[in-house]
């Protein structure tokens, strides 16, 4: 078994035999350029070598009452994780239920650093009803961590070389992240309507806010749901989401505005057949020059410079129908179609190939991801398919 990934980029055709990458409970995985990370059943955590398989780490936490670390986030050789731990009392002093960060060497699986977040739970109840916290992002320079107390989202910023708070604000929903700024809302409890602001990294200063209400021209529009762009190959990104909150579905387009995190400047309105893109993969970046968003009726891609709309499916004059699309790399848009999996020019949106081995959820230079067994099950095997062209 070759020990190197072929150099193909961006892959056109995919080995229809995989390498196993052992079997994920749900809730994702990370890669970066030699392994996948995720979460067992039983709340390890492991990976496999990209090019073998051959499982690198098994590492278990000190989590309370049974509960899972978050989905693990991969950045410059570090895995971040966030979990409920109890830091048992001493004397007159009760037992503590709190959020860990905790960093891992992603070769070695030694643990580097790990911070328990000021914030603590009320109680043990309120420990044990608690939604999971998360590593929202994570770079070179620093980690992003989500935790809900009561009602509130509670959000912290950590410098990932040693774990140290930087700023945090109890009432703060992180959206988007592309390095220097944190994009989100300051809602608290159940509040609906908040406009997104930009916050610095570094220090948690407001750097601009959109104002109370969407400039839409539309008076009865609020803020509804919004989300970051996710941007292949990286944990950052460039752009935001943004939902109209709109009285009924038969309100005039836009429902979709995009905004660029660095600056809070609206960048483009979606297609009018496109009512939501804040949920993850509702639109994405290739890595390059190009977002395509959709849903299971369009698909719509635009230039990641300009704005400009550079195709829409279905073409009903071209007789062809839109692909649900599962993933997007360096100028290639891979999904599938009631034909079978295949893959589309992400500049032109004309067909590359229509006989892919597989339908690859996860691309990167030489190889595909996907996994065997139906999307609702459990736990789903994970298999590597190298490149062949």
């Amino acid at each position: 078994m070759s020990q190197v990934l072929p150099n193909i980029d961006p892959p056109l055709a995919f080995a229809a035999d995989g390498i196993p990458l052992g079997t994920h409970a749900p809730g994702g995985y990370a890669v970066d350029d030699t392994a996948i990370y995720y979460l067992t059943e039983d709340a390890t955590l492991v990976s496999h070598e990209l090019a073998t398989g051959r499982q690198r780490l098994s590492v278990s936490f000190d989590t309370y009452d049974d509960s899972s670390p978050s989905q693990p986030v991969v950045s410059d050789g570090r895995v971040f994780v966030a979990y409920q731990t109890q830091v048992r009392g001493t004397g007159t002093q009760a037992d503590r239920f709190m959020v860990r960060t905790q960093a891992l060497d992603a070769k070695t699986g030694k643990s580097l650093w790990a911070t328990n977040l000021p914030q603590k739970y009320t109680s043990k109840l309120d420990a044990q009803f608690a939604p999971a916290p998360r590593i929202f992002a994570a770079d070179e320079k620093h980690v992003v961590v989500e935790a809900l107390f009561g009602f509130d989202t509670h959000t912290e910023v950590l410098t990932a070389e040693d774990g140290k708070v930087l700023w945090k604000d109890p009432s703060f929903v992180p959206v988007a992240f592309d390095g220097q700024v944190l994009v989100g809302q300051a809602a608290r409890a159940q509040e609906s309507g908040v406009p997104p602001e930009g916050r610095a990294v570094a220090d948690g200063s407001r750097l601009w806010k959109l104002p109370a209400r969407p400039p839409t021209g539309k008076t009865r529009t609020s803020w509804g749901l919004i989300g970051g762009v996710h941007e292949a190959g990286s944990t950052r990104q460039t752009y935001f989401a943004a939902d109209l909150a709109e009285v009924s579905m038969a309100d005039p387009p836009p429902h979709v505005l995009l905004y660029r995190v660095a600056d809070g400047e609206r960048f483009v309105e979606l297609d009018g057949e496109i009512r939501r893109a804040s949920q993850p993969n509702d639109c994405r970046h290739d890595g390059r020059r190009t977002i395509v968003c959709g849903t299971d009726r369009v698909v719509v891609a635009y230039d990641a410079r300009s704005g400009k709309r550079l195709w829409r499916l279905p073409d009903k004059a071209g007789h062809r129908v839109a692909p649900e699309v599962m993933a997007v790399w360096h100028g290639i848009v891979y999904g599938r179609t009631d034909n079978g999996a295949m893959a589309l020019d992400a500049r032109t949106g004309q067909d590359k190939v229509t006989d892919l081995a597989i339908t690859p959820e996860y691309v990167g230079r030489g190889f595909g991801i996907a996994p065997k067994g139906e999307s609702g099950d459990d736990q789903l095997e994970l298999y590597l398919h190298p490149a062949t062209d």
